[in-house]
């Protein structure tokens, strides 16, 4: 008697593989840990936290880094934890300048290797000062900090304030 399947039974497995394998490749965000970084290039070298099959994930190399134009300006460090994002479309050329670029240029859509870094991420253990909605912290590992209160007030903690003119 030959084989036969219940498609009833096996189509929506078969699917579900389907689908499983493919976003297996996609990828979207994840945790990294900072390995070093080139401050000339603004970039760095990350891996990902996550393990897959109790295997590390490989070093992703030369991974940009956000910086808001006319913003403040995150200095990585190694073992630092970042939030990689990974683009549907290729970074290298649409970072080179500020120019739309006229077509897609490849066909990989969320691949590992079009991730850029943004820095600045708390983990549950780090403590951070407090804050309530419409203020705006800048805070730095050393504990010190600027607040700008929703109310027009400035916080300032730090252990030695320099005020130098222009």
């Amino acid at each position: 008697m030959a084989n036969t399947v219940n498609t009833h039974k096996d189509f929506p497995s078969l699917v579900n593989a389907i689908i499983d394998s493919r976003l297996d490749n996609l990828w979207t965000c994840i945790p990294a840990i900072v390995i070093d970084v080139d401050y000339a290039a603004h970039s760095c070298s990350i891996r990902p936290k996550m393990k897959i099959n109790g295997s590390e994930m490989p070093i992703l190399l030369q991974v940009p880094i956000m910086k808001a134009n006319n913003s403040v300006i995150i200095s990585l460090k190694r073992d630092d934890i970042v939030l990689a994002l990974f683009s549907k479309y290729s970074l290298t050329e649409l970072l080179k300048d500020r120019n739309p670029a006229s077509t897609k240029t490849e066909s990989r859509q969320f691949a590992i290797d079009d991730a850029i870094v943004i820095g600045g991420m708390f983990l549950s253990t780090d403590i951070i000062p407090p804050y309530s909605v419409d203020d705006i912290v800048l805070y730095h590992p050393s504990g010190s900090f600027i607040k700008f209160l929703a109310n027009g007030n400035i916080e300032i903690k730090a252990r030695y304030i320099d005020f130098t003119q222009l």
